[in-house]
C-alpha cells in the first residue's frame, strides 16, 4: 500500500499557511495608501494660478498641447529632481514605487487620479527615478502633465 503525498494533518497545514497568505494580501490593499491620499490637504489646482498678493490671475509657464509643462536647462553633476526642487515646490511620494519617488504636485499643480507628471530630457522620456537621472549642462528638461488613457 503506498502512502499519499500529503497526510491529513499535512494538507491541513498548507490549507492554514494559504488562508493566512491571503489574508496578508488582503490586508496590504486595505492599508496601502493611495497618491491621492498623501494629499489630502492640498487641493488640486486649475492651470491659471494666483497670485498671493493682489488676487492677479497669471497663467502657466508654458503651455503645451498635452497639458501642463515646465522647463529649466540641466547642469552637470545635479538630479532632474534636485534641478525641479531648486525652481518649484515639489510634493512626492516615495512609498508608492520601489524604484523612486513620484511627483505628485509641482506648486500648486496637483496630478488628479487621471494624470501623472512625466520627465523629459530634451526629447526623451526619462527612463529612471528623478533623484538618480543626473542632467548636463546643455539639455533641456521639460516636466509635462499627462493624462492617463
Amino acid at each position: 500500500m503506498s502512502t499519499p503525498f500529503l497526510d491529513r494533518e499535512g494538507m491541513l497545514i498548507v490549507a492554514l499557511a494559504a488562508l493566512v497568505l491571503m489574508l496578508m494580501v488582503a490586508g496590504a490593499f486595505v492599508l496601502w495608501e493611495s497618491p491621492q491620499d498623501s494629499l489630502s490637504g492640498v487641493t488640486p489646482a486649475t492651470p491659471l494660478d494666483t497670485a498671493a498678493s493682489g488676487g492677479d490671475v497669471r497663467p502657466p509657464r508654458v503651455v503645451s498641447d498635452t497639458g501642463l509643462e515646465f522647463r529649466y536647462p540641466g547642469e552637470d553633476g545635479k538630479t532632474v529632481l534636485e534641478l525641479l526642487k531648486g525652481e518649484h515646490e515639489v510634493v512626492l511620494d516615495s512609498e508608492l514605487l520601489l524604484f523612486g519617488s513620484i511627483v505628485l504636485a509641482i506648486d500648486s499643480f496637483v496630478v488628479t487620479a487621471d494624470q501623472y507628471w512625466i520627465y523629459y530630457r530634451d526629447s526623451t522620456q526619462g527612463d529612471r527615478s528623478p533623484e538618480v537621472c543626473t542632467t548636463y549642462s546643455g539639455e533641456t528638461i521639460r516636466w509635462v502633465l499627462r493624462r492617463r488613457k
